[in-house]
C-alpha cells in the first residue's frame, strides 16, 4: 500500500509516499533474507540499506513481516521490489512495481532575515518540487515595484535568495515599510505568496 492505496502498476502518486508492504508465508519468514529494492526506473534496480527504511517482524509470528518506507522524492518514475526467503530456503521474489511521482509544485515557509533590514536580506522558503523559474519582486506599500530579482533560488527543498535592499537603479531605499512576491512557476501552474519586510538604518 501506498498512502492508504493499493499500489497497482504504473500508479501516479500526488504527493510525498508512505509505503506500507506486508511479506506474509504460512510457513514462516527468514527475516534476515529480505531485501527491499527500491530506485528510479533511469538506474538499476538496487536493495537499499536496512537503515533507508524500518522492518517489522515479530519471531513469535515468524509468518508476517512489514516493511514501512517514507521516503523524501523528487518527481519521477520509481521502481520498488521485495525479495525474501521462508525457513524452507524457498525464495520469493515480488514483481516490480512502477509508480509516477506527480507532486504538484507548492512555496512555504517564506520569511526574508533579517527583518527589519540593515543593509541586505536574504529570502527563506521551502519548495515541494523544483519549479521552472522563482520570481522575486518587491514594492513599495502603495503598490509601486521597484526591483525584480529574476532567477532566483528554484531548488527543491530549502532556497535562499539574497537581496541588497536597493532599487533597480543600484539605489539604497529609505527607511519604512515594503512588501515582496515570490511568484513560483511551472509549464501548468503560478503560485504567488506575499510578505513583508522593514528597511531601518
Amino acid at each position: 500500500r501506498v498512502n492508504d492505496e493499493m499500489l497497482t502498476e504504473d500508479t501516479v502518486i500526488r504527493e510525498q509516499p508512505n509505503f506500507e508492504i506486508l511479506i506474509a508465508d504460512e510457513g514462516g519468514i527468514n527475516s534476515t533474507t529480505i531485501q527491499f529494492a527500491f530506485g528510479p526506473t533511469t538506474s538499476p534496480l538496487l536493495s537499499l540499506p536496512e537503515d533507508r527504511y524500518e522492518l517489522q517482524f515479530d519471531v513469535t509470528q515468524s509468518t508476517q513481516a512489514r516493511i514501512a518506507f517514507e521516503p523524501d522524492l523528487p518527481n519521477d518514475e520509481y521502481q520498488l521490489q521485495v525479495l525474501a526467503t521462508d525457513t524452507s530456503e524457498n525464495t520469493f521474489e515480488s514483481q516490480i512495481y512502477r509508480f509516477h511521482l506527480e507532486e504538484a509544485v507548492s512555496i512555504a515557509h517564506l520569511l526574508n532575515v533579517p527583518n527589519p533590514i540593515l543593509t541586505n536580506t536574504v529570502f527563506t522558503y521551502n519548495l515541494a518540487q523544483a519549479p521552472d523559474q522563482v520570481t522575486v519582486k518587491i514594492y513599495t506599500v502603495s503598490g509601486r515595484l521597484i526591483r525584480t530579482i529574476e532567477d532566483a533560488s528554484a531548488r527543491r527543498g530549502y532556497n535562499e535568495t539574497d537581496w541588497d535592499a536597493r532599487d533597480e537603479n543600484g539605489k539604497r531605499l529609505a527607511n519604512g515599510v515594503y512588501f515582496y512576491k515570490v511568484i513560483v512557476k511551472t509549464d501548468a501552474h503560478k503560485i504567488e505568496k506575499i510578505g513583508r519586510l522593514a528597511i531601518l538604518r
